[in-house]
């Protein structure tokens, strides 16, 4: 029996960096990779690259088949970028100004971003 109340209001873990996307004079928003947090997942892929597995999606008559990177690594990426993203969004509704998300989207991918990683060691994913 629970002996206190829990709150679905309030996240069981707080986190102490928050993101924050200023509001740009040209193109030149800090991509997500600039992030501390996703330097030092990216940095630890140097020696141990995530795993991956082939995906497949159907749709209808058409078939998709195609490399994913999986892991706590990569969701925890994701994350971070999803994070930037809806940042980016938040000031264009804000401030009708969409230059932080067009930069946002014009930015690498979570998946381009480990491969550049990869490649850079002379590794295979």
């Amino acid at each position: 029996m629970a002996t206190a109340a829990h709150s679905i209001l309030a996240p069981a873990v707080q986190t102490a960096d928050y993101i924050t996307v200023s509001r740009p004079a040209n193109d030149t928003t800090p991509c997500w990779t600039a992030d501390r947090r996703a330097r030092a997942i990216l940095a630890s892929m140097v020696t141990q690259p995530p795993a991956g597995q082939w995906d497949r999606t159907r749709y209808g008559y058409d078939r998709e088949e195609f490399w994913s990177f999986v892991g706590f690594r990569v969701e925890c990426l994701e994350a971070i970028r999803s994070a930037y993203e809806h940042a980016a969004l938040l000031h264009m509704d804000h401030t009708g100004e969409g230059e932080a998300f067009h930069a946002f989207r014009r930015s690498v991918t979570v998946t381009a971003a480990i491969d550049a990683i990869i490649a850079a060691n002379g590794q295979e994913g």
